[in-house]
Parts: structure tokens; sequence; C-alpha cells
């Protein structure tokens, strides 16, 4: 499989929008561009499916879900597979419209591998996402 080649776009920021920029670069010790690059990709798949969000995940990542409900897509994925592909019994076990269900449907469709990385990352205990439980 070919890998398409990256092209480039020059913006003008405000300052203040410029030195958050940097600022988040500096967090993820990455560079401007890089953060700058992810922040328009996600804003165009955000665009485009108005009915997912992303919400950032322990490690870094981001991690699409239904907007304004707390289901991962990749949750959305497995649970239509453990309801045997019946859209309405996986809309009623996630207690989700069927609307929401064929949006986060189609976007996982669109970005399949992300959705099956992200899948992965979230059937993770706390202890391998370096979070561990407090004691009482």
């Amino acid at each position: 499989m070919a890998v398409a080649k990256e092209k480039s776009v020059s913006v003008k920021l405000l300052p203040a929008d410029f030195a958050k920029l940097q600022e988040q670069a500096q967090r993820r010790a990455s560079k401007p561009s890089t953060i700058g690059a992810a922040i328009i990709a996600q804003g165009l798949r955000m665009i485009t499916h108005p009915a997912i969000d992303f919400q950032e995940t322990p490690g870094g990542g981001m991690c699409a879900r239904v907007a304004g409900r707390r289901v991962s897509v990749w949750l959305v994925v497995e649970t239509l597979k453990q309801c045997g592909g019946n859209k309405r019994k996986a809309a009623e076990a996630l207690n989700l419209p069927l609307p929401l269900l064929g949006a986060a449907l189609q976007y996982a469709a669109e970005y399949g591998q992300e959705i099956e990385t992200d899948a992965r990352e979230g059937k993770r205990s706390l202890r391998e996402c370096g979070l561990e439980p407090t004691q009482a």
C-alpha cells in the first residue's frame, strides 16, 4: 500500500493562539507543526462527522466518541458484533438513538484502523495504562 505524501499549508494565527500551540507542543514534546497538523485533521473529522467528538486518553492519544455520550466508537462496533449485527439491539444496549449508532458506524467504516487501535487501548487495565487504583 502506497503512503500518501504529506502536503504543506501556511496558516496565520493570533498571537494568543500561537502561544497555546507552542505550549501544547512543549507539553507533548513535539513540534508546533505536528500539533497543528493533528488539530487540523481532528477539526476536519469533526466537521465531516458532527456526531463524533474526541477525548484525550491516559496515554496522550485521542479516542473517538459519540458526541454528548460517554460511548467510544470502538465500543459501538464491539457491541454491534456482540448483538449479531442487530443495530436496534446494539442501540438499546448502549442507550443510543439509532441515528447516533449509525453515525458512529460511519466513522468506524472510514477510520477502521484507528478504531481497532482504540479498541485495543480501551480494553487495557488501569495498571497497563500506568494508572494504579488508589488505596482507600
